[in-house]
């Protein structure tokens, strides 16, 4: 399950690639961190997800219209933490469009 918080700038962070890196680390690699107006968001477990203007686009990408950053972040979890649905097999779709014009045909709509 993915959480999301916003990074308190004390916290070592763990990214994908790099292992552990310290706050003054992050700094050096990423120089945007250290702008007093940069919020970084990350995972639950320290890995570096991106700045807040990441959060915009996540949010337009999803169709998130919460304007408060707590509830956005809140919903994009939810979002990332539905299970992908099962594949449609064709020939299910196949039996269910047939049986749905044996149907209208039954009705005389067809």
């Amino acid at each position: 399950m993915i959480k999301f918080k916003i990074w308190d700038r004390q916290t070592d962070l763990y990214p994908l690639v790099g292992g552990k890196l310290t706050p003054e680390q992050v700094y050096e690699k990423w120089g945007w961190t250290q702008s007093p107006s940069a919020v970084v968001l990350i995972t639950e477990e320290g890995g570096v997800l991106g700045s807040i203007d990441n959060l915009a686009i996540l949010k337009a990408n999803h169709g998130i219209t919460a304007e408060d950053t707590e509830q956005a972040i809140a919903e994009i979890e939810a979002i990332m933490n539905t299970p992908a649905p099962e594949p449609v097999d064709q020939n299910e779709a196949i039996v269910a469009r047939l049986d749905y014009m044996i149907m209208m045909n039954e009705e005389g709509t067809l």
